[in-house]
């Protein structure tokens, strides 16, 4: 029996050699690679907000030019459009 709980022991005792053995060798580029895949999922998910917003500002302008021509300020209208041409969301 004791031997039994000794060859146990010795088996344990390599295996975790060997999971410590295998983390020093790989987990420096594991965790490299995990701060990766955060950094570049927060750049997406930042990109696309910026990207949205834009578009949002230059939906909101050309209605407003649009309202603008409704209300009968053909001129202002204009340039509005005017405006919404050198730095809206198309350009």
């Amino acid at each position: 029996m004791s031997d039994d709980s000794f060859i146990r022991e010795v088996n344990e005792e390599i295996r975790r050699e060997q999971a410590q053995a295998l983390w020093d060798r790989f987990g420096p580029a594991l965790l490299g690679l995990a701060i990766l895949i955060v950094l570049g999922t927060a750049a997406v998910v930042g990109y696309r907000y910026w990207d949205e917003s834009r578009a949002n500002r230059s939906g909101d302008a050309f209605s407003q030019a649009l309202k603008l021509a409704n209300d009968g300020k053909g001129d202002e209208a204009l340039a509005a459009l005017d405006q919404l041409q050198k730095d809206g969301y198309g350009a």
